[in-house]
């Protein structure tokens, strides 16, 4: 009598594979994915706040700065500004607001995905 080598099925099927690929895997992935474009995010929301204030050139902006530093040394009065550099200053302040939020709500969904 010959001895026939026995076959062993295995008890994964192919749909586990797939099931743990799609609730462990892949939002992984994704969510390393979307930590590490954050930095292209941030530069395009910045073109667009500068092309929003009509902002021209750097150097504008630096102008203004230096401007009101220089104001704010003298007196306490709100220095003299143009009309760009005052859209500039306020679409930056609502930019670092909402920065700010979304890195709060960032922490937040980092810390319960640890958990």
């Amino acid at each position: 009598m010959a001895c026939r080598p026995v076959s062993v099925k295995p008890d994964y099927s192919i749909w586990k594979y797939i099931v743990a690929f799609l609730v462990d895997t892949l939002p992984r992935l994704m969510y390393r994915y979307l930590l590490l474009n954050i930095p292209a995010y941030y530069h395009s929301r910045f073109t667009h706040i500068i092309t929003e204030a009509g902002v021209v050139s750097l150097r504008e902006i630096r102008h203004g700065i230096r401007q009101t530093i220089r104001h704010t040394k003298c007196s306490h009065e709100e220095p003299p500004k143009s009309h760009r550099f005052k859209k500039f200053e306020e679409t930056w302040n609502k930019f670092i607001e909402s920065v700010v939020k979304e890195w709060e709500t960032y922490n937040i969904v980092s810390g319960l995905l640890l958990t």
